[in-house]
């Protein structure tokens, strides 16, 4: 007897076997220590011989079906895998709303070597047509640079659009242009750092624009050129000119002076040096000093007033 007849024979004893046209249900266990293997095509003919497994009547689309061929497995209806599912080699895959709860390996030559999702000829290694991306709680790497090539079909749609949970767009990325969305924010939780000119120093230009593209500023090679600048303090010297304010003698102003070579409540030339100047505090100071010298000047032009007063007082007085 032949491993054929014998098979045969094994399957009509166990009730699988049938010639019918309609074919019975059957519940077998199946066990095998080292593997089962179910074959279709024995004699390795041309054939289309596939091996199919389905639920209701003649593959009734309301029902599972699951037929396996000899390159392909077909899921004609929505299926449910709980367990891993790995195809290799030569293997093809087709399935409508195939729902997959363990995991999908697909190693080989998968059509062409290439997914296509929405698409039949998948131009590369995943294509998605008219489709969506969606990651929950997860996240894109890559070994190497992580490249975003928008208009690979140069139509002139090279616009990357980021966008909030309502489908708002916050901020589009095109030509090299980032424009932000009304009220948005650029921030950094360490340092922020506006690079220009990397490459070529002649360039290294960061220019500020209003809407109408009009250059309001520029900083270039460290110099910023502008109109005007503006700055917020908390104070102002007018408090010189209040009559409580006690102007420090002149005396007192010279020896200050000699002493420790700058005027009275002014930052010293190390402490600028090493922390930086403080433009909006120094500028406050030096109105004040200038505040102070005007009332020095008033000061003074009283003592020239009174001499003089007595100068005309003693030439009256010699010419009687």
């Amino acid at each position: 007897m032949n491993m054929r007849t014998l098979s045969v024979a094994i399957l009509m004893a166990m009730g699988c076997y049938s010639h019918q046209t309609h074919a019975q249900s059957y519940d077998v266990p199946i066990n095998g220590g080292r593997g089962v293997i179910i074959r279709a095509n024995h004699d390795n003919s041309n054939h289309y011989e596939p091996i199919s497994f389905q639920v209701g009547q003649n593959g009734n689309l309301d029902h599972y079906k699951l037929q396996l061929t000899k390159t392909a497995a077909h899921f004609s209806v929505p299926v449910y895998m709980q367990q891993p599912l790995h195809l290799n080699n030569n293997a093809a895959l087709t399935a409508h709303n195939a729902t997959f709860g363990g995991v999908a390996r697909f190693n080989g030559n998968l059509l062409g070597n290439r997914i296509g999702l929405g698409i039949d000829a998948p131009l590369e290694k995943l294509h998605v047509k008219n489709a969506n991306i969606r990651l929950d709680n997860g996240q894109y790497q890559s070994w190497g640079p992580m490249i975003l090539h928008a208009d690979v079909d140069n139509s002139g749609d090279d616009i990357f659009s980021f966008r909030n949970s309502t489908d708002q767009e916050m901020a589009n990325l095109t030509d090299g242009t980032m424009t932000l969305s009304f009220n948005s924010t650029l921030q950094a939780s360490g340092m922020l750092k506006l690079r220009a000119g990397s490459s070529d120093t002649a360039n290294d230009i960061v220019s500020f624009r209003n809407g109408a593209n009009e250059e309001m500023a520029r900083l270039h090679d460290g110099v910023l050129s502008l109109d005007q600048v503006r700055l917020n303090v908390t104070t102002f010297p007018d408090y010189v000119f209040a009559k409580e304010y006690e102007l420090m003698p002149i005396q007192e102003v010279a020896s200050y002076i000699e002493k420790n070579k700058r005027l009275p409540n002014m930052p010293s030339e190390a402490e600028v040096v090493k922390e930086g100047m403080n433009v909006g505090e120094v500028n406050i100071k030096l109105v004040e000093k200038v505040e102070e010298l005007t009332l020095y000047i008033i000061q003074l032009q009283k003592q020239l007033d009174q001499q003089q007063k007595a100068i005309e007082s003693l030439k009256k007085t010699s010419n009687k």
